[in-house]
């Protein structure tokens, strides 16, 4: 039947006096929780999640230990005076906008480490390399062969 299959697929219904989506699972259309294996708090806000993907913000509304009842919810989500949220659609593309931007900077810092941790690498290994051939140069430089043959060189600079 249909409501089993948009509970199956998390396709929620739309409550005609509030207009608000009611997303019912396959567990909680099978049977009253109290008589079923209820759903832990991880569980629920698994399911709440869900139905909010890809851009929802979930906001579960009771957990096992408390609850409200569809009336007290409507006060919390839609328009009036004794509302606790606003909708307003520029507010929510401005946060959605953010929410983007915030993302690409944060993929854009990742870049940065890990091609500053590749600059760090270069830098150390030429550290170490130049080290190496000073090391090397020194001992050169110190040796009695090229002590002699600077000694019998004329011309010093094309011998160094």
């Amino acid at each position: 039947d249909a409501p089993a299959r948009r509970a199956a697929d998390c396709q929620p219904s739309v409550d005609a006096d509030t207009g608000l989506k009611v997303a019912i699972t396959l567990r909680s259309q099978a049977d009253m929780c109290k008589h079923g294996t209820p759903l832990t708090d991880d569980e629920m806000f698994a399911e709440c999640s869900k139905f909010c993907e890809p851009t929802g913000v979930p906001l579960l509304m009771g957990t096992t230990t408390y609850g409200f009842n569809l009336e007290a919810a409507s006060s919390v989500c839609l328009p009036g005076p004794d509302a606790v949220l606003e909708y307003n659609e520029t507010h929510i593309a401005t946060c959605e906008a953010n929410g983007r931007a915030f993302s690409d900077v944060e993929a854009k810092t990742a870049g940065l480490i890990e091609k500053l941790d590749s600059f760090l690498t270069a830098k150390l290994y030429y550290t170490a390399e130049m080290m190496k051939a000073v090391e090397d140069l020194q001992i050169f430089v110190r040796s009695d062969a090229f002590s002699i043959d600077m000694d019998k060189s004329v011309d010093k600079m094309t011998l160094f």
